[in-house]
């Protein structure tokens, strides 16, 4: 009896030893499971915002290319007219010039 009384004086330590080491290293688990979930929920917060606040600046520019674009085509078009307007000013000037080169070597 004393031998089991010895090994039983052995064994309880021991087996509460690894009890207790295996209840804290699952219980660990679980937490480490738990904390890696919330910094993966804070990245994907972070990288939202970030895009977010990306889009919005992206937005902006749109809107002021956009508007950049609607004056040059306002500019363009004005242009268009002003030319038409000094293509046919050319063309009255160079009939007005063959007139009058005609009118000089008549004269000589």
């Amino acid at each position: 009896m004393d031998l089991g009384k010895n090994l039983l004086m052995i064994l309880a330590p021991v087996i509460t030893s690894i009890g207790g080491g295996f209840a804290g290293w699952f219980f660990r688990r679980r937490r480490e499971l738990v904390d890696t979930q919330g910094i993966e929920l804070k990245n994907i917060e972070s990288a939202t915002r970030m895009w977010r606040e990306n889009a919005e600046t992206w937005q902006e520019q749109l809107k002021d290319l956009r508007n950049d674009y609607l004056q040059l085509i306002e500019k363009h078009d004005e242009l268009l007219k002003e030319l038409k307007v000094l293509e046919v000013k050319v063309q009255e000037l160079t009939l007005e010039n063959v007139k009058l080169r005609k009118e000089i070597s008549i004269t000589k």
